[in-house]
């Protein structure tokens, strides 16, 4: 064997610096170092590991790689590991150690062999012990970690959180639909209220509204509470948990590369007794072993940092089942609480608004206050803007001159005696039912007679028809007729034709209606509403409606002459007396003139 004096040290490009420290010793005479190399198979003795809570880890001098040079003013060269271990064992409190610092950076020992043993340990993490074996994979220490696990365990968290807040946000969409119907409810409600002729009526439907308005000030205020409930929980589902994740994985990553390490030094102290048992010389351990020695630099660095990092996902995830558990009851208890505050002002302000029965008079006309924009919206359309009142004057004095019969007086009578009572509030309702269908019944009756009667006379007339015709064929027959006979039959079929022309005089009157309007032309001629005569002066189309222009010559109260659908001027007209109506109106108002005059 070669003396391992004949070769120089490979120091591989890294550095020594000398230095020295005085380690005092504890209860069972250690210092917390442990001792690789020396004779006789490397020149130098270096330190293998510094142990964790010892006299050579709290002094920080030594580290692992670092040449012992002498130990308490002896040198050990030439000596074994034994033989330096009794020194240090000899000194009673204190032992003083002379050591070369090796410099060496970590880079330089991330090898590719480090790398491929960093992906191995990222798939063996994943196996059994049993699929490890079988595939030939050896599994080192701190495979299986716990704290590996928990990013299940965050992801569980993660979904937790998220449809959680998924949740609250429905809620609150819905609430704040549900305030939005209440806003509008009130509204219609104060609308109705504000348009009501009667006073009590009028009180009860502003207050019911009110109280529509306030459940929607209650609805916000329970958004305006609930709301940073969804921001706490999308910090701490955004920011906390990825966090954490972030940190798990930067310790599973420095522990798989201190694994890698350790298993490198294993194999580098395989590679030594394999080579020792067949007393065979190895070239690294011959010239100082300082590639062995950087490995065990780079372990030591890996271990120091995988302890850390091991240490701070400790204390996030302790600080994250915290938060988890105290910020999921306070944020539920914000969320029920104002639920309940919500529900609970909600049910008060209905308690308060209790205004039903509602007495309302029916025989007050209910849109008697309503001024010329609103009546528009509710009048039929054929009666256009401002020309309805000219266009029902014979109408209104028609229906003025009919005398009330005493069972409409009584009836009237029953349903205002029903509204002023509270005890029954379906009792106004049931009269005003029974009376409309008692009215419905009279007309439904009325009209089946007609029926019946014009069905009646349509079949006499078919009869006297086929009688006319067999006569006639008789005549035919005898070859010979009478002028009796002739005058008689053609007596017969003009009285059956005036009979027919009688029963179908409503079909008649409405097509010469039409065509004596359609043919005629209305412009520049006066029609008569009642007892004003108006001229009209054109016609116009707005807004998808033919209107007619007209000029009353006597003054009119509350008309400007625009148009009711544009507010525009189309044609010139005079303020006061101008109007426009719609062509339907106007051509059933001369229809009804024709009608009277023929």
């Amino acid at each position: 064997m070669m003396d391992y004096g004949d070769l120089e040290e490979d120091t591989l490009g890294m550095t020594l610096t000398s230095g020295t420290c005085t380690l005092k010793k504890d209860t069972q005479n250690l210092v917390g170092i442990s001792i690789g190399g020396g004779a006789p198979l490397c020149p130098c003795l270096y330190i293998v590991q510094i142990f964790d809570n010892t006299a050579a880890s709290k002094d920080g001098s030594l580290a692992a790689g670092d040449e012992i040079v002498s130990v308490n003013g002896k040198s050990v060269k030439g000596r074994t590991k034994v033989e330096v271990a009794k020194l240090i064992q000899a000194s009673k409190s204190e032992v003083t150690i002379h050591y070369n610092k090796l410099h060496a950076q970590p880079k330089e020992g991330k090898t590719l062999d480090i790398v491929l043993k960093k992906m191995k340990h990222r798939i063996v993490e994943t196996m059994s012990s049993t699929t490890a074996d079988a595939l030939g994979l050896s599994r080192a220490i701190l495979c299986n970690d716990g704290l590996i696990k928990k990013l299940d365990e965050l992801e569980r968290t993660s979904e937790l959180y998220r449809g959680l807040i998924e949740h609250t946000r429905s809620v609150l969409k819905a609430i704040f639909e549900l305030a939005h119907t209440h806003r509008n409810f009130g509204d219609a409600f104060a609308n109705i209220g504000a348009r009501e002729p009667q006073f009590k009526a009028s009180e009860a439907f502003t207050k019911f509204g009110e109280a529509h308005r306030q459940i929607d000030r209650h609805a916000i205020t329970l958004l305006r509470t609930v709301k940073p409930m969804i921001a706490d929980l999308n910090t701490y589902l955004t920011k906390a948990i990825p966090d954490t994740k972030l940190t798990i994985e930067k310790y599973a990553d420095a522990k798989f590369e201190y694994l890698s390490y350790c298993l490198k030094v294993k194999e580098m102290d395989d590679e030594e007794c394999s080579y020792a048992a067949l007393q065979e010389p190895l070239y690294r351990v011959e010239t100082g072993n300082y590639e062995y020695r950087l490995i065990l630099r780079c372990r030591q660095l890996a271990r120091e940092r995988f302890a850390k990092m091991r240490a701070d996902v400790l204390v996030k995830l302790e600080l994250l089942d915290q938060k988890h558990v105290q910020d999921i009851v306070f944020q539920l208890h914000r969320f029920i609480t104002a639920l309940d505050k919500y529900h609970k002002d909600c049910n008060d302000v209905m308690k308060e608004a209790d205004i039903f029965p509602i007495e309302v008079d029916l025989t007050i006309p209910t849109l008697r206050g309503l001024g010329n924009d609103d009546a528009d919206d509710i009048d039929n359309e054929n009666d256009e803007a401002n020309g309805n009142d000219l266009f029902n004057d014979d109408q209104q004095e028609s229906a003025s001159n009919q005398p009330k019969t005493v069972e409409d007086v009584d009836l009237l009578n029953i349903v205002k005696m029903r509204l002023q009572t509270k005890e029954n509030q379906s009792g106004p309702l049931a009269v005003l039912k029974a009376w409309r269908d008692k009215k419905y019944a009279e007309i439904d009756q009325e009209y089946n007679k007609k029926i019946q009667e014009f069905n009646r006379k349509i079949i006499k007339q078919e009869q006297e028809v086929s009688q006319t015709i067999e006569n006639i064929k008789e005549l035919i027959n005898e070859g010979e007729a009478s002028s009796d006979q002739v005058k008689q039959l053609k007596n017969k079929i003009e009285f059956i034709e005036n009979q027919v022309n009688k029963l179908m005089t409503n079909e008649q009157m409405q097509s010469s209606f039409e065509d004596i309007i359609d043919k005629f032309n209305l412009i520049n001629t006066y029609v008569q509403f009642g007892r004003r005569k108006c001229l009209v002066k054109g016609k116009v189309f707005c807004r998808g409606k033919n209107l007619y222009a007209l000029e009353c010559e006597m003054p009119l109260t509350g008309y400007d002459g625009l148009c009711p659908k544009c507010r525009d001027v189309h044609i010139s007209l005079q303020r006061g007396r101008g109007f426009y109506v719609s062509c339907e109106t106007l051509h059933e108002k001369v229809a009804q003139q024709y009608e009277k005059q023929t």
